[in-house]
């Protein structure tokens, strides 16, 4: 069994249901949050237990939005985890809008399962996390 936690924040329920069953099929311990509010709550209550290692998160949320979420977790004392912001518009149209997003990867909607896995999987290589997908450590 995998020991890579993924926390996804999203709240249109068939991407999270879509999403959730991808990861979890290729053996990632995977939670979910509807918002950015019960996001940051699950980061910050992983503190006590093991911090997530993936944050997806998209980027137009209630309550919290995918961009104040990460400034959050980003500015607090929380072990970061590794961002993907996921969003139906593109990168250059959000930060003209809002400024720098300040995650890893940017990945507009839709995503191709290929490249979804590819960016975590880079993402965790480069920190350090490298795990493969049956769970066994390289």
């Amino acid at each position: 069994m995998t020991h890579i936690r993924i926390l996804i924040a999203e709240d249109d329920p068939i991407t999270l249901q879509v999403v959730s069953l991808h990861l979890k099929g290729l053996g990632y311990h995977v939670d979910a949050a509807v918002d950015g509010v019960s996001a940051l709550a699950a980061i910050k209550a992983s503190r006590y237990v093991k911090p997530y290692d993936v944050l997806l998160t998209d980027f137009q949320m209630p309550n919290m939005d995918g961009r104040q979420l990460i400034a959050t977790v980003c500015n607090d004392t929380i072990d970061t985890p590794i961002i993907v912001m996921m969003s139906s518009e593109p990168r250059d149209a959000i930060e003209a809008r809002y400024g720098p997003i300040g995650c890893d990867v940017f990945m507009a909607k839709p995503i191709r399962c290929d490249d979804f896995d590819n960016a975590v999987d880079q993402l965790l290589a480069a920190k350090g996390r490298v795990e493969s997908k049956s769970g066994e450590s390289p």
